[in-house]
């Protein structure tokens, strides 16, 4: 008897396109009179009290921050940018957040709590990624999408540049990459590539495998939201200069590994930048910074290549303790600033040495110097 995946996929696609039913209903409820006192009240289920605990656990880690790479937002409409053109939804869906493409829009992955529907090219959020809402259950890696992103979209969860990675070497991975059978609502650990390490679920099996409807229903959704998020770009009078590279990088086209590498390193610095500090959020949410960073000393154009592993990328920035002032440009590169504090040759000699720059020059230096 095959495996019965929940939830049924009729109640789904109510939930993902219907119009939400008004919340009546013609049951009374029970006269509160005539329960008895000494009646105790059933026992919660455990997964439902797991439930809860996950939810609080992860509304209490995501406090409300600007969107940022890596963060998996709650979505609970179509196009949810203002009551006119917003379609709401029966249930809510994640995007995991991979490109910022300017103002409210955003390049990602779609996301659903539905891991019983996994299959072999599905990550499922683990343990080990830190506080997440059940909702955010697992990354449909093969439905890239557009999206607007309120600032106000809760936090489901938020992935580290590492599993940013593994989401995208599943991605990439070719098919029949793992002699797994089909088996529908069964998941398993596996080897992504060299680097990374996951826990999917299965091939998809013949016309009968109910995930094939699961995937058009996403499919579907995905492809609506897409559309709304451009036809919103081009009523936009400014357009951001970088849109159309990452739009290049995430085409619905997979690109070949020499650019995947370099789309891991966006996203690792880009994690960073858009996570700089609380000023940045404040900033965000309308304050004004406090203080008025120091000038840097230095300006470093850097190429990285197009092989450096994500995880290197971030540690050696760190490590020369740069900060990045802007890139890659669509030859790839990168302008990077040092602290007023911080020694130039040092910080030129680490990178320099650094099997994983291609190119490196100063390109401008300055006294140090703080406005007031």
């Amino acid at each position: 008897m095959p495996h019965r995946l929940y939830p049924p996929l009729e109640r789904l696609r109510r939930e993902l396109f219907d119009s939400p039913a008004s919340p009546e209903s013609s049951e009374r409820l029970p006269d509160q009179d005539a329960v008895q006192e000494d009646t105790p009240p059933p026992a919660m289920p455990d997964f439902i009290r797991e439930h809860i605990a996950r939810t609080v656990a992860a509304q209490l880690a995501h406090v409300p921050s600007a969107p940022a790479v890596g963060q998996i937002r709650a979505l609970s409409a179509v196009n949810a940018i203002n009551d006119r053109n917003s379609r709401p939804l029966g249930r809510n869906v994640g995007v995991l957040l991979g490109a910022h493409l300017g103002g409210k829009q955003w390049q990602g992955w779609l996301v659903t709590a539905d891991t019983d529907y996994a299959t072999d090219r599905d990550l499922l959020i683990e343990d080990d990624d830190g506080p997440a809402d059940p909702q955010a259950g697992m990354v449909m890696t093969r439905l890239p999408l557009r999206a607007i992103i309120p600032g106000d979209a809760p936090i489901l969860a938020k992935l580290s540049p590492a599993r940013l990675g593994a989401v995208i070497a599943l991605a990439e991975a070719p098919t029949g990459a793992e002699p797994i059978p089909p088996r529908p609502g069964h998941i398993f650990a596996r080897d992504l590539d060299a680097e990374h390490v996951g826990i999917t679920g299965s091939p998809l099996g013949g016309p009968g495998d109910p995930r094939h409807a699961y995937r058009a229903l996403h499919r579907q959704l995905a492809d609506e939201m897409s559309s709304a998020a451009e036809a919103l770009a081009l009523q936009t009078e400014e357009q951001p200069s970088r849109s159309g590279f990452f739009a290049w990088l995430f085409s619905r086209h997979w690109a070949p590994a020499p650019v995947l590498a370099a789309l891991i390193a966006v996203i690792s610095v880009q994690n960073l930048w858009l996570n700089v500090s609380d000023d940045e959020t404040r900033r965000y949410r309308g304050h004004s910074a406090t203080t008025t960073p120091c000038a840097t000393v230095a300006r470093l154009r850097v190429v990285f290549k197009a092989s450096a592993p994500q995880e290197a990328v971030v540690l050696l920035l760190r490590k020369a303790e740069v900060r990045v002032v802007s890139g890659p440009s669509e030859i790839g590169e990168w302008w990077l600033g040092l602290p007023a504090d911080a020694s130039v040759n040092e910080a030129l000699a680490q990178l320099r040495n650094s099997p994983l720059v291609a190119d490196i020059i100063v390109v401008e230096t300055k006294e140090a110097a703080c406005q007031p």
